[in-house]
């Protein structure tokens, strides 16, 4: 009489290798497929997966779990046909949260007088990245910027546009952040026509008009008109001084609604006394009598006046 023995091994499970998944941008969660087909059995078949985990997994080959930011194990045990079950194995799943991108903060610059350009430094440095490091700087635009954390770019006066993106050390990348350099032209001061005027008769001064009226900014407004002499005008765009006789110069800057300020131009006023008349001293003067033909009369005589 025979018996026969069988003996049955048990399955292998396998939950798949470990896996970095990058969120993504603007996501919360990420559908993440976990894998157990690779478990096997050498004598039979695997007849049933069992998956454990937060969440909690479906019991099947390749269940799909939504997971957010954050490191995930999961255990998966098999049992074979014959009823044997596996010894656990498990896998890890790191969802990566992307980077965040800052350009930095919008800035106005003033082109310095007599310059084309600006440098102007962007700043990244405010990225970050929540569960790693910023690995890598990507930033576009005109003129194209190093791929730095703080790249320098000379501008010209206008308006420009900078587009920064980082990426993680888990290779995650982020979404764009604009900066915007707003570069102005300094203003121009205009001080108005140099003016010659006369003092009016037994005045002993004059009032005269100043005019920064022609002063103008390219790229915006005059906000404020600075001007200096003796006397010192009131400074508004038609200043009033009272002058007597003499030269006078006076000096316009003018600052326009971006804060630049424009180099100095200067009016000269000549104000002239008007001329003395002197006609001399009173004089007597003493006329002779000639007498003609027996008739006595008076004759004439020459006066020099001495203006």
């Amino acid at each position: 009489d025979t018996v026969t023995i069988s003996v049955n091994t048990p399955p292998l499970a396998n939950a798949g290798l470990d896996r970095q998944i990058n969120l993504p941008l603007g996501a919360s969660t990420v559908d993440v497929t976990l894998d157990g087909s690779g478990s096997s059995d050498s004598d039979g078949t695997v007849a049933s997966y069992t998956w454990t985990g937060t969440p909690d997994p479906d019991d099947v080959v390749s269940p799909v779990v939504s997971l957010g930011a954050g490191a995930y194990v999961f255990t998966l045990v098999v049992t074979d046909d014959d009823g044997a079950v596996s010894a656990a194995d498990t896998v890890t799943i790191s969802v990566n949260t992307p980077p965040v991108a800052d350009a930095g903060a919008d800035q106005a610059l003033n082109l310095a007088l007599g310059a084309s350009t600006v440098d102007v430094t962007l700043d990244g440095g405010g990225s970050s990245d929540s569960d790693g490091t910023v690995a890598a700087y990507s930033w576009s635009g005109t003129p194209d910027p190093e791929d730095t954390a703080t790249p320098v770019v000379a501008l010209g006066a206008g308006e420009y546009v900078f587009t920064l993106m980082v990426t993680d050390d888990d290779g995650a990348i982020s979404e764009a952040d604009e900066v915007i350099i707003r570069v102005s032209i300094p203003p121009v001061a205009d001080a108005g026509p140099d003016q010659g005027l006369s003092l009016a008769l037994g005045a002993s001064t004059v009032d005269v008009t100043l005019d920064g009226s022609a002063s103008s900014d390219s790229d915006g407004t005059i906000a404020a008109y600075d001007w200096s002499g003796v006397p010192e005008p009131a400074d508004t765009v038609n200043p009033v001084v009272s002058l007597g006789a003499g030269t006078h110069v006076f000096t316009l800057v003018v600052t326009d609604n971006d804060g630049a300020v424009s180099a100095a131009d200067t009016v000269v006023i000549s104000v002239n006394a008007p001329p003395v008349a002197n006609a001399g001293p009173d004089q007597d003067i003493d006329i002779p009598y000639v007498e003609l033909s027996g008739k006595a009369g008076p004759g004439m005589v020459d006066v020099t006046l001495d203006g």
